[in-house]
């Protein structure tokens, strides 16, 4: 197809194609909507606003492109559906995905992104089910992987391990399996068994933030703060959006008694959305005594996790301590 022939839309996937997501978005919102690629644009700003982690915008024209005569809806309904888990919308989500595997149920991506999805929503049975039924639909051994990280999380670790060990035998050099076994190791206090398969892992695979963070989890149980510090920057210089790095490394700072670095760090931890910071900070503005400001930040803790049992015993705790006060100034 010549220049001159070249419709907004082609043009728009030619962007798109070569990463330049923002180019994409302009050319894409500029189909009419009596344009016959008007339904395939929408996904196609839904793709680009993902890739941009303009998740909103993205769940808006995905939805637009499932109800409109788009000719392939379930791919409408899986991008649909994997925003909606971005902004924590699990159910939401979960209905989106299984709208589109009951048009395609045999699409492994979206089975997989099914059990990602319902992981992130801590179902970790349904999770591990939908692995497995990605694993029938396509032998790759990182769903068996994934599946194991779910009965780790449930605490089922004789049968994490088994399945990791599975694993490794169709695929030694798979470093997944070798982080889900660092993690559950880590889980079990054997240390020395969990920084090993850490170690494996980031070999296989540098540029994984998430391996150099559950290393670092290692490291600060066992109180190796600074080795740890480095492991958690290093993850942030990967991923610096990812709230939950920051307020590991305010722990350990923390620990080390660098207060300020670890304030700093805490409030990027929550601009990002991290629902532990708002925990750790109070927690750090108590030893502060900057009282008022720790029952702010437990009370928006509180709000996403009213059953957080240590959370509700601080609330308490500092406002009986200020009620004594205000008494106090009163006598």
């Amino acid at each position: 197809m010549s220049t001159e022939d070249s419709t907004p839309f082609d043009t728009a996937m030619e962007r798109f194609r070569s990463k330049d997501f923002a180019g994409a978005i302009a050319l894409f919102a500029s189909v009419p909507s009596v344009d016959a690629n008007y339904y395939r644009a929408q996904v196609g700003l839904g793709k680009s606003c993902y890739a941009l982690h303009e998740y909103e915008a993205a769940i808006e024209h995905f939805a637009r492109a499932t109800c409109g005569e788009y000719d392939k809806p379930q791919i409408a309904f899986a991008g649909l559906a994997v925003c909606l888990a971005e902004v924590r919308r699990y159910d939401e989500a979960m209905a989106a995905m299984q709208q589109s595997l009951a048009i395609d149920p045999n699409n492994v991506d979206s089975v997989y992104n099914l059990g990602q999805i319902q992981l992130r929503a801590e179902q970790y049975g349904d999770a591990a089910e939908s692995f497995r039924q990605a694993f029938l639909i396509r032998a790759d051994p990182d769903y068996l992987a994934y599946g194991a990280l779910c009965y780790s999380n449930i605490g089922d670790y004789p049968e994490a391990i088994s399945m990791c060990q599975r694993v490794l035998k169709i695929n030694e050099q798979s470093h997944l399996v070798h982080d889900v076994l660092a993690i559950t190791y880590g889980r079990l206090s054997n240390y020395g068994a969990a920084l090993k398969h850490s170690d494996i892992a980031i070999r296989l695979a540098p540029d994984k933030p998430g391996y150099l963070f559950n290393r670092g989890c290692t490291l600060e149980a066992l109180k190796r703060y600074v080795e740890a510090i480095v492991d958690y920057t290093n993850a942030i210089n990967l991923s610096p959006c990812t709230g939950k790095y920051y307020t590991n490394r305010a722990n350990c700072r923390i620990a080390l008694g660098d207060d300020a670095a670890a304030m700093d760090d805490l409030d990027t931890a929550i601009r990002l959305g991290d629902d532990v910071a708002y925990f750790n900070r109070s927690n750090s503005n108590i030893k502060m005594h900057i009282y008022y400001e720790a029952i702010s930040g437990l009370g928006h803790f509180i709000a996403l996790h009213p059953r957080h049992k240590d959370a509700l015993i601080t609330r308490s705790r500092v406002s009986s301590l200020l009620r004594n006060m205000r008494e106090s100034a009163a006598d």
